[in-house]
């Protein structure tokens, strides 16, 4: 679901775009966490569409070039791909794995993108190029490597997945789980970006 508006009515083709991003707390009609994507290839539409997305109360994403998914899914579903192949290759439980991304680098997501976080992590006086050479370019290009490239879920997988979640729901309710994630998301998104 995606809702578009004109950026500037100058030049065709330049959007600012609500991402239907899942999910909405029901309870908000303007929610700030909600990312607003200004398209435009030239920057005074982009300044323009930044302008209108912000008085929207969203958080504002120039894409300079179209890309299938835009950018959230697209880092979603490449994170999602690994997450299932771990399971797949029996390296942990659904659960676990779920608890890895949750417990470990999703706090810090929900703060900061991967490039700040690793720019932090290089230190002080080296930032994000220290830690390229440093980590980048050894740890994480043995890790690169070994990634999967599949691109189709099958029906074995689906089925360890329908499982691995029964378990990891621990008898919850669909609509507990749904109201715990809903309460949560609003909490934290006035923690980190205000409002009432």
């Amino acid at each position: 679901h995606q809702q578009c508006c004109r950026a500037g009515t100058a030049q065709p083709g330049a959007q600012a775009q609500d991402l239907g991003a899942n999910p909405v707390p029901a309870r908000r009609s303007a929610d700030p966490a909600l990312q607003g994507l200004v398209l435009a290839a030239q920057e005074p539409v982009a300044r323009l569409g930044t302008v209108a997305v912000e008085r929207a109360g969203k958080e504002p994403i120039v894409l300079r070039k179209e890309a299938p998914g835009f950018i959230a899914n697209r880092l979603a579903v490449a994170l999602w791909r690994e997450a299932i192949d771990l399971v797949e290759n029996g390296v942990a439980s659904v659960e676990d794995v779920d608890k890895a991304l949750y417990a470990g680098p999703g706090l810090r997501y929900a703060l900061m993108g991967s490039h700040m976080i690793y720019h932090l992590g290089g230190g002080e006086d080296g930032g994000v190029g220290h830690f390229i050479d440093g980590i980048g370019n050894t740890t994480f290009k043995a890790i690169w490597e070994e990634l999967t490239t599949w691109n189709y879920i099958t029906e074995p997988m689906k089925e360890k997945l329908i499982d691995g979640i029964a378990e990891e729901m621990k008898g919850r309710s669909f609509q507990d789980c749904v109201e715990w994630r809903d309460d949560k998301l609003f909490e934290l998104i006035k923690l980190i970006y205000g409002g009432k």
